[in-house]
């Protein structure tokens, strides 16, 4: 963030940044925690520790990143823009 021209709280406790920069809205959990980064995190590894354990194939990837505002060619493991 480089720009926050306004900054916001909900009931339940959820705060949200206008960042001109980068054209965005962000929100953060009530501990103060990046909620996309959480969101990404949580759902990138979310069976790790069961005997299903796999990472996300290359469709499930792209509609994490996009969740959280990640697009674009560089973002699509099946894309080769090199």
């Amino acid at each position: 963030m480089k720009s926050v021209r306004a900054v916001a709280v909900d009931r339940q406790g959820f705060i949200y940044t206008g960042d001109d920069d980068l054209g965005r809205l962000q929100r953060f959990n009530p501990d103060g925690s990046l909620e996309s980064l959480h969101y990404l995190a949580t759902t990138w590894y979310e069976n790790r520790l069961t005997v299903e354990s796999r990472r996300p194939g290359p469709d499930e990837m792209v509609e994490i990143f996009a969740r959280v505002g990640l697009e674009g060619p560089f973002w699509d493991p099946q894309a080769d823009p090199w």
